[in-house]
């Protein structure tokens, strides 16, 4: 009714971005252009969601929206995915941030404690991956490194990493924040951001750690290799093994930015 009443689909558009979203939004092609706005790699996100039957939901969404009139995604690897499972060809409009919002810790520098200091925003949850940054800085100390972890965000997985942190006498090297009202001055003091995340879409906090000039740690799936074009800009891993030393890697060159 809203759609009618506001010129039907002559003059309306209507948007949605998730599963129950663009189910409704297929019913209203009579009344509004409608668009998909696809916000990551739907397999994987389902399956880490709902497990198996989480891969056949994501199908049948990718299904559903072939007969939208635009769909839209923010990277090329997200493109190809909708590309291979639902024959479309959509336009690709990469995330975005708040340019002017961080402007003002950009002069921020890292903290001056001689050892690596690293920082995680984002929900706690298994496709995120925070704990295998935690088991990252376990290792460091183990090796003699001197560094230390903020991890900003909440979720299901929040008290199971406090656990951890104190299982694993992390306490002086790991504080779990929950979430920040302003996560900035954190980003921006750090020597690299890290996202192990399973699967992404452009995540934004990695996109205003990049604007702040801190590098980032991401594992090398979805569109992150398109986000790290150059190699001032981070580092990719594919094995969860190799994070640790991604991390320091990054740190390093983290120290050397202006």
């Amino acid at each position: 009714r809203l759609l009618r009443d506001a010129g039907g689909r002559e003059n309306v558009v209507s948007l949605s971005m998730c599963f129950s979203a663009d189910l409704f939004n297929r019913f209203c092609s009579r009344d509004a252009v409608i668009c998909s706005s696809v916000r990551g790699n739907l397999t994987q996100n389902y399956r880490h969601d709902y497990g198996l039957i989480g891969a056949c939901l994501a199908i049948f969404h990718l299904l559903a929206i072939r007969s939208f009139d635009h769909v839209v995604a923010m990277s090329e690897a997200m493109a190809k995915q909708i590309h291979s499972i639902a024959g479309l060809k959509p336009k690709i409009i990469g995330n975005f941030i708040d340019e002017q919002t961080l402007e003002c810790f950009r002069s921020a520098s890292p903290y001056a404690n001689g050892g690596f200091h690293f920082v995680y925003v984002g929900s706690l949850t298994n496709r995120k991956q925070p704990a295998l940054i935690v088991h990252a800085i376990e290792l460091l100390t183990s090796q003699g490194h001197d560094v230390k972890l903020d991890l900003v965000g909440d979720g299901p997985l929040i008290e199971s990493i406090a656990a951890m942190v104190v299982k694993s006498g992390l306490r002086e090297h790991v504080q779990v924040h929950g979430q920040v009202r302003n996560p900035y001055p954190l980003i921006a003091g750090a020597d690299a951001f890290v996202l192990p995340s399973r699967s992404e879409g452009v995540s934004r906090a990695a996109l205003e750690a990049l604007h702040l000039g801190v590098p980032c740690v991401l594992r090398n799936v979805d569109g992150n290799a398109e986000l790290l074009s150059g190699s001032a800009a981070g580092e990719l891993f594919s094995s969860d093994i190799d994070l640790p030393r991604a991390m320091v890697e990054a740190a390093s060159r983290g120290r050397t930015r202006s």
